[in-house]
């Protein structure tokens, strides 16, 4: 499925990099999993181990998209101001909440998880941080582009099951 909404992106956007363009992307699947543009949500993903793991350690050191720094002494979590750029361009990661509260966020390999991952010792491993002013302005900013991606991914959405009507 995420191979299908990076070509939905690829498509609706084509000067988009759909590993950089988060928000698209989570439209994208939002339409493919009939949900509204309302369960898309901007913020800050904060999870180093994460990061470290796939081998970016920018991100695993800043600790996340949208993350300034953090002080694992102090468990403190510092996150970027909540400001877009002239292009567009935010500070932060965009992903899906459904109704009940789980996280969709197919680019980091989560489907239908808590919005905060605890490790052994209660700790925060990783967290989903809703930013509104940040979503507000992203959602203002990319909304003609991630309707046209919402819409995209509804269309793959009907398609599919008549696939599967048909097999």
């Amino acid at each position: 499925m995420l191979n299908d909404a990076y070509q939905i992106v690829r498509d609706v956007a084509p000067t988009k990099d759909p590993e950089t363009s988060c928000m698209l992307v989570a439209a994208a699947i939002a339409g493919m999993r009939g949900l509204a543009l309302r369960h898309v949500k901007v913020g800050a993903l904060f999870w180093p181990d994460y990061y470290e793991k796939t081998g970016d350690l920018y991100l695993s050191m800043m600790g996340g998209w949208g993350v300034a720094c953090f002080s694992p002494a102090d468990g403190m979590i510092y996150l970027h101001d909540e400001e877009i750029d002239d292009d567009g361009g935010f500070r932060g990661h965009t992903w899906i909440e459904t109704d009940a509260g789980k996280v969709i966020d197919l680019m980091h390999e989560v489907d239908g998880g808590p919005t905060v991952i605890h490790g052994e010792r209660w700790q925060i491993v990783a967290k989903w941080h809703r930013r509104p002013k940040l979503e507000k302005l992203v959602k203002s900013y990319w909304k003609m582009e991630m309707q046209a991606c919402a819409k995209a991914g509804r269309k793959w959405a009907k398609e599919q099951a008549k696939c599967t009507l048909i097999s």
